[in-house]
């Protein structure tokens, strides 16, 4: 049976402590965090997020045109449609954050 692939949230590398959604949004934009849990430092890791930002490019580009061209969907409503993917799309990055070990 195929596997279901759901994102998780990020845990530290050390003591697989699972960080919250919340906690998660708060340490993003840093290079390097220490563990709350074990007091081990490791460092975050963006690589998933900007794959998952291309695929993401790649599908609005795809849909777009196949909804302009094929469907003749007006461009407002392509806008409006685009507005709410995008925003999907950020409340989704939290999920493609990995934390690693420092070298």
């Amino acid at each position: 049976m195929a596997k279901l692939f759901l994102p998780s949230l990020p845990v530290c590398p050390h003591c697989n402590t699972v960080y919250r959604y919340s906690d998660v949004k708060k340490i993003m934009f840093k290079k390097s965090e220490k563990c709350y849990h074990c007091k081990k430092n490791f460092k975050i890791s963006k690589k998933k997020l900007i794959i998952m930002i291309i695929e993401l490019l790649i599908i609005y580009a795809a849909l777009g045109l196949f909804l302009i061209g094929v469907v003749g969907i007006k461009p407002l409503v392509l806008f409006i449609i685009n507005v709410f993917l995008v925003a999907a799309g950020i409340l989704l990055i939290p999920y493609y954050i990995m934390f690693v070990k420092k070298k």
